[in-house]
């Protein structure tokens, strides 16, 4: 990510470890990620968390939709929900859970992020 968002080394492990597959460039395919008809579904889903989020190419303009800061309040709104990472992912990557103090610490960073961009913290 570009010097707009900070990310310390913690928080970019913890990214890493449930994120990225799916919101990155750094997806790790897995075997069947390419028997038809399940790569069809992996890909699809692969795509669509890439055009919501894609830590590889964060957005530097601050105008653009969605901007920096709605992007890190979905990121806490969206793993306090329990919808990230999804259920269905979890199953075949338990790695990818997140603890309590993992999300505590994922809002404590969105939050540090939203102040430092000038935007109120999360809420809730």
């Amino acid at each position: 990510m570009p010097d707009l968002v900070s990310v310390p080394r913690h928080v970019d492990s913890l990214l890493r470890r449930s994120c990225y597959d799916c919101h990155s460039a750094d997806t790790r395919w897995p075997w069947y990620s390419e028997v038809a008809p399940i790569s069809w579904l992996i890909i699809r889903d692969v795509r669509h968390g890439r055009s919501n989020l894609d830590f590889s190419r964060w957005s530097t303009d601050p105008m653009r939709e969605p901007t920096p800061e709605q992007r890190l309040r979905w990121i806490c709104r969206d793993m306090r929900r329990g919808i990230m990472p999804p259920r269905l992912y979890l199953l075949a990557h338990r790695n990818a859970r997140l603890s309590d103090g993992d999300r505590d610490a994922l809002c404590a960073w969105t939050d540090e992020q939203l102040r430092r961009l000038g935007g109120p913290p999360n809420t809730g």
